[in-house]
C-alpha cells in the first residue's frame, strides 16, 4: 500500500461525485443576524483591553533577576547563532 501525503497537493476532483449547490437562505435572515450581530459588537465592547492580573504577573517577571532563566538565554543564543547565515 502507498500512501502519497502531500498537504500543498490539490487533489483532483473524481467526476463521480456530484455538486450540489445551497439554497440561499441567508436574506430571510438578515434581521435576526444584524441584531446578533449588535449583541456580539456590544459583548465585545465589555471585554477590557487589558488584563490588570496579566500586567502584575509581566511587571513581577520582569523585576525579578532570574528572569529569564539561564538555561532559556543560552537556548534562545543557540537558534540565533544556528539560524544566523540562513
Amino acid at each position: 500500500m502507498k500512501i502519497d501525503f502531500n498537504p500543498s497537493r490539490i487533489p483532483k476532483p473524481e467526476l463521480d461525485q456530484p455538486v450540489v449547490r445551497q439554497a440561499a437562505s441567508a436574506t430571510a435572515s438578515v434581521g435576526a443576524s444584524s441584531s446578533a450581530a449588535a449583541s456580539l459588537q456590544s459583548k465585545f465592547n465589555d471585554i477590557p483591553m487589558v488584563r490588570p492580573e496579566m500586567v502584575d504577573h509581566a511587571k513581577t517577571l520582569v523585576s525579578s533577576n532570574d528572569y529569564p532563566p539561564g538555561y532559556m538565554v543560552d537556548r534562545i543564543a543557540a537558534l540565533l547563532a544556528e539560524h544566523i547565515n540562513k
